[in-house]
């Protein structure tokens, strides 16, 4: 650190502060024109722009020659040549040092012959210790770069030590001594910095990120790469630095499951590299391609697709072997035998597997070897070959826990737990399974936010469901003890897990003061979203410019991402350790349960599922049909339920089935005497409202909906309801006020304007129509306001309508006193995209708010609500992520502060939504808590005209369903 502080303060008046050897005879208006380029170099090196000093220098170099300076002369040759070697042209930079040598030695400045010699010697020994590590020649190149450094130092030259420690940290990682990889590369951008060589920057944070990305902190590694990538950019210096950014980012979203994002990455690189004509990254590029196809044909069982990722990894085995990249070659051989074992050809995967085995082997990359390893296990697992398989995964194991490879050990752990299940030796499998998922945490644990996570733990289910059924085994053994709270302790680590870890760290992040940078940051990409947006308001815009700005805007929302993970991985205390997520049983029994409320648990399996019923006194599980049975009982009802009735209900006998399918086995024990039903769903059974199941009556009563005999509410898991149920109210209590806003006016004044641009809001009108959604009026909307604000006390609601039901009311207000807040509006859904799914209020042509209450802006309100509702079409629907449930606008605004949500599953007219909200809030005025409340408005809508269930169960409450005191009702 001494040596690092003394270079930087002699770099300020290093060899770019010239002696100015210029006769005076030769004239003031020479010299004048000498002393400012050479003062104009100096700024232009001390600003970091290399390449515009040289210029300059050039110049210079020109006047001391005309001016037969010799010295002058000198002292341009000497920092041309740091220069060029700054900006990497080692060739150039070694021949000017070389003049510079005979130069000084022609004048006899021996301090200058020493220091060429010496920079001379740091030329050739950087040039053979590149030559070293390229061959695997590793102690050789660390000597000679270790000894290109210390002359560095002597020389007081951090440019030279900055490079040389770069190039040195190589070896290490190529070693799999990454300790020594990052400390050598902090050092290097810690010189970086302090010269403001900013292409050198993004190499030190490309190679740190490296770092992070093979500890599995995936996040940290993120934010460091798109800072590198970020400098690139600005730079323009070095386009194979860009690729390989894009190149890492990609493999990010790869292990995150973010597949298509991570093709748009990979499309990208690969065009830089064919354009440079730069073979390896080619390869990298292919085979890259290759493992995402071959992830996208796992989840979608597409053969087709399997043998285009086939085709990458062959393009990516010739090319390597051209090349001699034996590191290429092994992951081209190991992502084959992947492929082919997906195929079930077994054979071809081992022989690919066995090769790269051999290449790994022979270069001894510890890392790789413990990964194939796994690789040929699951293989042998999938043959049914439990012997070879277990050998394999030992071996693994070994390798990997002395590497820290978590992202190994979990499927590693994962196949050796199935080998001992086929010895029977159960109790080592499911520590097996335990470590596990003692991996998948410590993976889960470093990741930052939401998305990260719930991507991440895409794939990871399995783990928990051979876990679960295992134990469900060990129970139908004899074994009992606490193995029902065992199971359902593995539920819970395998539900909704980012969302309560999120609901855990929020006090610590976005709750707390954010930075104003960031905000202004976020404030600017929401304007370009909107912007972009705008640009397609030219009338006949073309295919091929709408396809641009789509991609603009994708990548507009790629970059308010990445800025959100860079805040929380790099600004947030603590962001890097998660506090555990999963409540304790009896914590979950003494907070939310009484004699009056169970709790029933799904979990869906592969070969079983289970039914967990809690209560204040018991847990209780039992099995049910598989998910895939499941999901074949459910269609046809769930599409009897969200159709537009004809005639009346005819899938009583339906529900009357699933109900016996899903809880005969705990009806009993459920009893009469509760009221309320707390349901945990999981899977396809997320889009089902169980208030409409049939429950057989009993001493000869009829059979009735569920509905009739409970108050039902939801949550994604028990650890995220007793999270949100530990959540403070407002300061008013039940007498906080309420926020209603609906009737939304969707034709903007100026919409039928004959300008040749259209205006903004029909812009997005057209945008979103094209994804099906429908922008017709909501009269009955106002109504619904309307009647909400009359069953309040005066001054106790806010109402905003038609044009008044605004964006910025909702982004610009503070929301911390309503205790309610209820929208009346369209809803938009985006599954594929949830991040663009919104509330749509008033459209006009602001561009600084668009009309869309989106996703990512519903994330970024600070609420403090008891309850929120979603008077809008299939608010409650989302994408489905496995584990975590719908990613959806009610997951929003938990995140915003809300205690509870309401949300509809399906579309629903305005005016039977109208009708059953104002059955709602008049109870609820009246004193009924909200689960109550909705209960007994379902129930009126079940006893009038409208008792079709999709009128009204569409309708359901998630999150905490108790509610403080309501205030007192009004007559009007």
């Amino acid at each position: 650190m001494k040596r690092f502080q003394k270079v930087a303060g002699f770099v300020v008046s290093g060899w770019l502060a010239f002696a100015f050897w210029i006769p005076l005879s030769q004239g003031e208006t020479q010299e004048a024109k000498y002393l400012t380029l050479s003062q104009k170099a100096i700024a232009l090196r001390q600003a970091g722009d290399f390449r515009k000093a040289i210029q300059v220098l050039e110049n210079a170099l020109v006047l001391a020659k005309a001016q037969k300076d010799s010295k002058g002369r000198l002292d341009c040759l000497m920092s041309l040549g740091i220069l060029h070697w700054n900006i990497g042209q080692m060739t150039e930079s070694a021949a000017f040092h070389a003049q510079a040598l005979s130069l000084s030695r022609e004048l006899r400045i021996p301090t200058q012959i020493s220091a060429c010699s010496k920079i001379l010697q740091i030329h050739d020994l950087y040039g053979s210790g590149k030559s070293a590590l390229k061959s695997r020649r590793y102690r050789k190149s660390i000597r000679h770069f270790e000894a290109a450094v210390s002359l560095a130092g002597e020389l007081g030259r951090p440019e030279f030590e900055l490079k040389c420690l770069r190039q040195l940290s190589l070896n290490y990682y190529d070693l799999e001594k990454m300790t020594d990889f990052l400390d050598l590369n902090k050092k290097a951008l810690g010189i970086a910095r302090a010269m403001k060589h900013r292409s050198e920057e993004a190499k030190c944070l490309y190679n740190i990120g490296l770092y992070f990305f093979k500890a599995n902190r995936y996040s940290k590694a993120l934010a460091l790469y798109e800072n590198a990538l970020l400098i690139i950019r600005e730079t323009a210096y070095n386009e194979e630095d860009r690729a390989s950014c894009l190149n890492n980012i990609a493999l990010i979203y790869l292990n995150l499951g973010y597949y298509e994002k991570a093709l748009r990455y990979l499309e990208e690189a690969i065009a830089v590299d064919h354009k440079l004509n730069n073979d390896h990254g080619v390869s990298i590029g292919h085979n890259n391609i290759g493992e995402v196809l071959r992830n996208i044909a796992q989840n979608e069982g597409s053969l087709n697709v399997f043998y285009r990722a086939i085709e990458h990894f062959l393009k990516a085995l010739q090319e390597s072997r051209a090349a001699k990249d034996k590191r290429v070659e092994i992951y081209s051989l190991n992502n084959l035998g992947l492929a082919y074992s997906s195929l079930a050809e077994y054979s071809t995967a081992l022989g690919y597997y066995r090769s790269a085995l051999d290449e790994a082997t022979a270069t001894r990359r510890a890392g790789d070897i413990g990964a194939i390893a796994c690789n040929i296990g699951q293989t042998y697992l999938q043959m049914g070959n439990f012997a070879e398989a277990k050998a394999y995964f030992l071996k693994s194991i070994e390798l990997a826990v002395r590497l820290s490879r978590d992202e190994v050990l979990w499927e590693t752990y994962l196949g050796l737990g199935k080998c001992l299940e086929a010895e029977n030796d159960s109790e080592s499998a499911l520590k097996c399974y335990e470590k596990a998922a003692d991996s998948i945490d410590t993976i889960r644990q470093q990741l930052s936010w939401d998305d990260q996570r719930t991507g991440f733990a895409r794939d990871k289910w399995k783990v928990y469901d051979a876990w679960a059924d295992l134990l469900f085994r060990k129970k139908q053994a004899g074994r009992t003890g606490s193995v029902d709270r065992e199971i359902w302790k593995v539920a819970e680590m395998a539900k909704a897990r980012a969302l309560s870890e999120e609901l855990s760290q929020a006090e610590n992040t976005r709750r707390g003061s954010l930075d104003p940078e960031l905000l202004q940051a976020r404030r600017r990409l929401t304007r370009n979203i909107s912007l972009t947006i705008s640009r397609l308001a030219q009338r006949g815009l073309s295919s091929m410019n709408r396809r641009s700005l789509l991609e603009d805007l994708e990548k507009a929302e790629d970059e308010y991402a990445n800025l959100t993970n860079r805040f929380v991985t790099d600004g947030t205390p603590g962001s890097q350790s998660l506090p555990r997520s999963i409540a304790s049983i009896e914590d979950v029994q003494r907070r939310l349960l009484d004699p009056d409320t169970a709790i029933v648990e799904f979990f869906l399996g592969e070969r079983r599922s289970f039914v967990i019923l809690i209560t204040e006194e018991q847990v209780a599980v039992e099995p049910l049909p598989c998910r895939a049975a499941l999901e074949d009982s459910l269609r046809a009802y769930l599409k009897i339920l969200s159709t537009p009735p004809h005639d009346n209900f005819q899938g009583f006998k339906a529900g009357a089935r699933i109900y016996e399918e899903l809880f005969s086995a705990v009806d009993e024990r459920l009893g009469d005497r509760r009221q309320n039903l707390i349901i945990i769903p999981d899977g396809v059974l997320c889009y089902l409202p169980f208030e409409t199941l049939v429950r057989a009556g009993r001493d000869n009563r009829p059979d009735k909906f569920l509905v009739e005999s409970f108050q039902v509410s939801y949550a994604p898991s028990v650890s995220s309801l007793a999270l949100l149920a530990a959540r403070g109210m407002p300061a008013g209590g039940a007498a906080g006020k309420i926020l209603a806003i609906g009737n939304p006016v969707y034709t903007p004044e100026n919409s039928r304007s004959k300008s040749p641009q259209k205006a903004y809001g029909d812009v997005l009108r057209e945008a979103y129509q094209d994804n099906g959604f429908d922008f017709s009026p909501l009269p009955f909307s106002k109504k619904e306001i309307l009647q909400i604000a009359a069953v309040f006390p005066d001054k106790s609601v806010d109402t905003y309508l038609g044009l008044n039901a605004r964006e910025e009311i909702i982004k610009t207000n503070s929301l911390l006193d309503y205790r309610i807040i209820h929208f009346a509006c369209h809803g938009f859904l985006d599954e594929q995209a949830p991040q663009r799914s919104a509330l749509v209020l008033s459209l006009d042509d602001d561009l600084e708010e668009d009309g869309f209450l989106q996703a990512r802006e519903i994330y970024e309100l600070r609420l403090n609500a008891d309850l929120v509702v979603l008077s809008a079409c299939q608010t409650g629907r989302g994408r489905l992520e496995n584990g975590e449930g719908i990613l959806g606008l009610p997951r929003m605004f938990f995140y915003a502060g809300a205690r509870s949500t309401i949300s509809s599953l399906w579309k629903i007219s305005d005016r039977s939504t109208s009708f059953l909200m104002k059955d709602f809030y008049r109870l609820l005025a009246a004193g009924a808590g909200k689960a109550r409340a909705l209960r007994e408005a379902k129930l009126r809508m079940l006893r009038s005209k409208l008792a079709h269930p999709f009128y009204w169960a569409g309708f359901i409450l998630h999150g905490d369903y108790r509610s403080p005191q309501a205030s007192e009702p009004v007559s009007r």
